[in-house]
Formats: structure tokens, C-alpha cells, sequence
């Protein structure tokens, strides 16, 4: 089995300041346990802010802006870990980590949720305020995208404000550095499992949040054609086994594949989801919500 590996989002634009000082300390604490950290700097990359198109709720595919975004997503993916690292800047997440938040999470992980079930961390660096608003902040995008935190005691908050202060402050470097080992207790826990049972033992069916029936329920359309309207192969949404939907209502559709093979019926919305049945040809057919999708 090779050697775990966390990835570490560095989310300040200075390379060399506090946040650095403190992700070199971790590197140490994880060499000691065997465990390889890899930093990703945000000042280093090429990535685009959101753009005006306004299509992120109803887009099948990855954003379409053209940075170093995508390469990261792939590199996190591949992790046992991930840390978010960022300083406080004007009483909030520092502009760098907001981006890039903002960018692979909806732009990329909003539509399989690639980072489950890894176990996920959290450093916040700052001079004295708002320290646990990012926390928090941080914290909850880490439980989004469906990774593990696991507790430590106090939140790994470090403080300092000139380069150099925060190895001075030895309580939270002993909070950083019980999250880490924690962390990679964690990670050993979950490949033992997943070797000795050769599958994940919190998978999910649910590729993200909008396949949830409870959701789509939620959000549908008082006047939806729930139990008249069918598809070509008379199945209505009602009683199909595979329905999914969203806000927008039925979807046009294009080309499908299981039980609604046949059906080329357009109705109204746009198309949304890609079919994921092994019985699929290759490579998937797009389909759309509303009726039995996805297959």
C-alpha cells in the first residue's frame, strides 16, 4: 500500500508569510508519521474569477472558463487528505481561498462530489479577530464536498501578524499538530477498512445534492405534471423507479438510455445529468431531469 498523502490548499497570496511557516511545520509532523504533503499555492495559479454567465445552478458540465483550476481538483482527488489553510483578511476568508472555493466547488466538485469520504482539515492564521467566523466558514465547505473532520479539541487556529509569529504561538501549533496526527489516524482507519472489505463503508449512491428525492421534492413545481403526464413508454414521474427533477420542472430531452430509451419527447426545461447505467453506450448519453433520469 503506498504512502497516505493529504493535500494542503495554501490560501494566502504570500508564499513565505504565516500560513507558510505553518504548513512547513505540518509537513514535519506528517514526515514523522509517514505521510506526504503536497501544498497547493493559490498565489501560484492561474485561475479566473466566476464570470457573468450566471449558469452555475443549471449547468450538466464542469465550468467552462479555461484555468489551473481543474488540474487541482484532479490532484485533490487523488489525496487520502485535504487541508484548507488561509489566513483572516478584513474579518473573513482571504480573497485567494474565497476564489477558489467559489471555483472548483461549483464550477467542478458540485456535480459528483470527488473529495467523499476523505478526511478533511482546517487551519485558520490571524492577528486577533474573526478567527472562528472562517473557521467556521471553512469548516462547513470541508462537510459539503462530503469529507470527514474528525475532532481534535481546540480548533486549529493559529495566531500572529508579522512573518514569523505564529511559531511563537505554542498552543496553537499543539492544536495543529493534534488535528494532523488525528487526521492521519483517520486516514489509516479508513484504508484498513477499505482493504479488508474492498469497498468504502460510508459510499453513497447520491452523485450530489440535487439527485436527493427529498430535494427534488422539495422543489418542484405546485402545478407539475406529477401523475398524468408519461413518457413515450407511458411511465409517469409518479411511478417511475428512477426519477429525478429540478426546479426548473420537466426537462427537453435528447437522447436516453433505460427505461425511457425511447423517448424523444420535448416538454420544456434544459438538459441536466449524465447517464451513469453500465448498460449505457460509450461514451454516456446526456439525459434530463423529470423523467425516470438517471438511469
Amino acid at each position: 500500500m503506498s504512502s497516505p498523502k493529504i493535500v494542503a490548499i495554501h490560501g494566502s497570496e504570500r508564499n513565505h508569510g504565516n500560513t507558510a511557516d505553518v504548513l512547513e511545520y505540518v509537513g514535519k509532523v506528517l514526515a514523522a508519521r509517514g505521510v506526504e504533503l503536497e501544498v497547493v499555492r493559490l498565489g501560484d495559479l492561474r485561475m479566473s474569477p466566476c464570470g457573468p454567465c450566471g449558469d452555475c445552478n443549471s449547468r450538466t458540465v464542469p465550468c467552462a472558463l479555461e484555468d489551473d483550476i481543474p488540474g487541482v481538483v484532479a490532484q485533490m482527488a487523488r489525496a487520502d487528505g485535504i487541508l484548507y489553510t488561509a489566513p483572516v483578511h478584513g474579518f473573513g476568508t482571504g480573497a485567494l481561498m474565497q476564489a477558489f472555493i467559489e471555483r472548483s466547488g461549483v464550477g467542478y466538485m458540485r456535480f459528483d462530489r470527488p473529495l467523499t469520504n476523505k478526511v478533511g482539515g482546517v487551519i485558520v492564521i490571524g492577528r486577533r479577530y474573526s478567527h472562528t467566523e472562517v473557521y467556521s466558514h471553512l469548516m462547513t465547505n470541508v462537510l459539503l464536498n462530503r469529507m470527514i473532520m474528525i475532532g481534535s479539541g481546540f480548533p486549529a487556529i493559529v495566531y500572529g501578524n508579522q512573518p514569523g509569529d505564529v511559531l511563537h504561538d505554542d498552543e496553537g501549533l499543539q492544536m495543529v499538530e493534534r488535528m494532523v496526527n488525528r487526521m492521519v489516524d483517520l486516514i489509516h482507519v479508513l484504508r484498513e477498512h477499505r482493504e479488508l472489505t474492498g469497498r468504502d463503508g460510508l459510499d453513497t449512491d447520491l452523485a450530489n445534492e440535487r439527485d436527493d428525492r427529498w430535494f427534488a421534492a422539495r422543489h418542484s413545481p405546485i402545478d407539475d405534471p406529477w401523475t398524468t403526464t408519461s413518457c413515450a413508454n407511458g411511465i409517469t414521474r409518479a411511478n417511475c423507479p428512477k426519477r429525478t427533477w429540478t426546479r426548473g420542472g420537466w426537462s427537453g430531452w435528447t437522447s436516453y438510455c433505460g427505461t425511457c430509451a425511447t423517448s424523444r419527447t420535448s416538454i420544456a426545461g434544459t438538459c441536466r445529468g449524465t447517464c451513469r447505467s453500465p448498460s449505457c453506450p460509450s461514451p454516456p448519453r446526456r439525459i434530463c431531469a423529470g423523467r425516470c433520469a438517471p438511469c
